[in-house]
């Protein structure tokens, strides 16, 4: 090949454009803070059917790009809840102009809306400035207050999912048993005036010839309310023996916690509801008095 040619040739190869770099998708948080004084991305996943919520730490005016096509857009003066529309293509993106009262309305901050296929953040919190190293210690302490709520509700889930049982071989035997426990789900009950047991929700059940009643209750009072026992009987007040009730101890104030009663009770017995009284260590007692069974 002539020198020249060579020559024009790679100038040419060199003019030829690459092929654009599509930008990486975000990383989608459940919850997600922005600082915007510190530099960085800004940008946030949304998902078709989820609801996205932005908490601003000042009173804002919101734009949204192409805000008709969602399904919805619910502004506050320091909020902004969306839901995307049912139409919304993976990788989309939607410009959110931000701009705070307290500031100049020539200095406008974006944020971009990026269109997942199934995550989505559901809170996002956004700060002017960035948090001071109390604000960052009390976020740890409020994550970690969460993890222990959330730790408990699945331990209750665990509870109330597990086989039922008043001691490890009837466990056995209801595992073993080509008959499941059959459930029933009860509504909640708010507390009556004087009392600070709430029953939140749970269920009734029939398995293996007994009966009893899973409940999450929670301790509305400003005093612990400590379980020492509990009796179950029958609408017109015939007791069951040897009722078990578990796990029993003090309810502090604020605090949930599933509780289960049962009692052995032949499946040839007839039975359409039970009575239950749960007891603490003074003089406070707990009814619920017609839990209906399945």
């Amino acid at each position: 090949m002539h020198p020249v040619s060579a020559v024009l040739l790679l100038l040419t190869l060199r003019q030829v454009p690459s092929p654009p770099v599509s930008p990486a998708p975000p990383a989608c948080e459940e919850h997600q803070i922005l600082e915007l004084a510190r530099a960085g991305t800004r940008e946030i996943c949304i998902a078709r059917g989820t609801l996205t919520g932005l908490l601003f730490d000042a009173p804002v005016t919101v734009e949204l790009e192409d805000d008709a096509r969602f399904a919805e857009v619910l502004r506050g003066r320091s909020g902004l809840g969306l839901v995307p529309p049912d139409d919304l293509r993976p990788g989309e993106r939607f410009r959110l102009t931000v701009r705070f009262e307290q500031e100049s309305p020539s200095r406008p901050t974006t944020l971009v809306l990026v269109a997942q296929s199934g995550r989505a953040t559901r809170q996002v919190d956004v700060f002017r400035e960035q948090r001071s190293r109390e604000a960052l210690a009390r976020q740890l302490e409020e994550e970690r207050a969460r993890n222990q709520r959330l730790q408990e509700e699945n331990r209750a889930l665990r509870e109330q999912l597990a086989p039922t049982s008043p001691n490890p071989r009837p466990r056995e035997e209801a595992e073993s048993s080509p008959r499941g426990p059959i459930t029933r789900a009860l509504r909640g009950r708010p507390a009556r005036p004087g009392e600070a047991l709430r029953a939140v929700h749970g269920h009734s059940y029939r398995a293996s010839g007994r009966v009893g009643v899973r409940l999450l209750l929670l301790n509305e009072g400003d005093t612990p309310w400590h379980l020492a026992g509990a009796e179950l009987s029958g609408p017109r007040g015939e007791p069951l023996r040897d009722v078990t009730v578990v796990p029993t101890g003090s309810l502090k104030p604020g605090e949930e916690r599933v509780v289960r009663v049962e009692a052995p009770l032949p499946e040839d017995v007839p039975l359409e509801a039970l009575r239950l009284t749960l007891q603490a260590e003074d003089t406070r007692a707990f009814t619920l008095p017609e839990i209906p069974l399945p």
